[in-house]
């Protein structure tokens, strides 16, 4: 394994802490700060479900917080990243998941999946190397698996921990040499409406210390993510700060 970039290095730190979790014990973390992160995820699953996909390959899955999701669905769902560090709070979370540390340039499983996920994580690859990490992903598909991959797109900034965010032509020109993409969804629009979003998650923040003294916070918090889901989960992708992507080999 090679030593770690910048880049990958900002990612290794963050996994210090279980983070993508923090919702299981604290359960109004779901209404605060994993409002957009399990949204998307809940995305994803619709469309594996959609595809009628039962095995799934979660590349890049970091603590695993996906495959936890999947598994608590009834998929069956194996994860692989470089970082130790990482899968070790996977494998405490999911110990029911066969994890593994890989190169995802070069990927090694015997059996196929009826889809593999790449959910925010071509972002972190150096960018002469996706080719590499498309192509091994590619090689372990049948004819009839499905890929979706997820990224941020360039109307939010650039992260320390990322090498580049996408456009939709940007990122179809990406995947070209060894995907087509079937279907393009914007995820967490833009726009006033999330100026809104963005002012009243700022106010539950501030009460949030409160909640158990104050009612009316917790039904803020619902508030919250039902304004989230009505009028920014679903976005045009060219004004949206995510996109996912249905793919199909070629």
């Amino acid at each position: 394994m090679r030593s770690l970039t910048q880049q990958q290095s900002h990612q290794e730190a963050g996994y210090f802490f279980p983070y993508h979790y923090l919702d299981l014990s604290v359960p109004e973390y779901t209404y605060l700060w994993h409002i957009e992160y399990l949204n998307y995820l809940q995305t994803v699953k619709q469309l594996l479900k959609s595809y009628n996909c039962k095995s799934v390959l979660d590349t890049g899955c970091g603590d695993g917080r996906f495959c936890y999701e999947l598994k608590k669905d009834g998929f069956t769902v194996t994860g692989v990243d470089y970082s130790e560090r990482a899968l070790q709070f996977a494998k405490a979370f999911n110990p029911e998941v066969p994890f593994s540390v890989q190169n995802i340039e070069h990927l090694r499983f015997k059996q196929q999946f009826d889809a593999v996920v790449l959910i925010e994580t071509l972002e972190h690859i150096i960018p002469e190397r996706i080719p590499l990490v498309l192509k091994s992903i590619a090689n372990i598909m049948h004819k009839n698996s499905i890929f979706i991959i997820t990224v941020p797109t360039t109307n939010q900034p650039l992260a320390d921990k990322h090498y580049q965010h996408f456009t939709p032509n940007h990122l179809t020109a990406t995947l070209s040499s060894y995907f087509t993409i079937v279907q393009l969804l914007g995820d967490s629009n833009t726009g006033y409406k999330r100026s809104v979003y963005l002012f009243l998650k700022k106010i539950c923040y501030l009460l949030f210390p409160l909640r158990k003294k104050l009612p009316f916070i917790q039904r803020g918090l619902v508030f919250l993510q039902s304004y989230y889901k009505k009028h920014l989960a679903n976005g045009d992708p060219n004004t949206s700060l995510r996109l996912i992507a249905v793919c199909k080999k070629k």
